[in-house]
């Protein structure tokens, strides 16, 4: 049985692995970067420690659309994986759920890219399903970033 945090983008629940998840807070005060790629909120300073702020919707080929963080339930996920730390910008978190190791079914091929990439599987979570992310997406944007796209 593996433990993920479940998270909103819009209408779309997604899950990521607990293991990689290191806190959850509210929205902090970002600084923009120039000529940053549209998914790259900018920076901030998380207690001494310069940390990459993301649009998870953007970041992840879901939203065209960079969406303000204004909301009361929105929350940034603080993330790590390997020596990768990235905040992720969501709409809300719903919480911490067990999925047994066989409860992940197929992704179809139609989803877009690069969720695609990085879709582990789907999950029927509470009669809505999860998608749920592997934790190497943070690599995946991490690389993009270096590519200048």
């Amino acid at each position: 049985m593996s433990e993920y945090l479940v998270f909103r983008l819009g209408s779309e629940r997604f899950g990521v692995p607990l293991g990689s998840v290191r806190e959850i807070r509210r929205p902090p005060r970002v600084t923009p970067l120039p000529e940053a790629p549209v998914w790259l909120r900018g920076v901030t300073n998380l207690r001494g420690t310069i940390l990459a702020v993301i649009d998870a919707g953007v970041g992840l080929g879901i939203s065209d659309v960079v969406v303000g963080a204004e909301g009361r339930k929105s929350r940034l996920v603080v993330m790590r994986e390997g020596e990768c730390d990235a905040g992720f910008c969501v709409d809300g978190v719903d919480g911490v759920v067990s999925l047994d190791d066989g409860a992940l079914m197929e992704a179809p091929d139609t989803l877009p890219d690069p969720l695609r990439r990085w879709c582990e599987g789907i999950a029927a979570v509470e009669s809505e399903l999860v998608t749920v992310l592997s934790p190497e997406f943070l690599t995946g944007l991490q690389e993009r970033l270096g590519a200048g796209r």
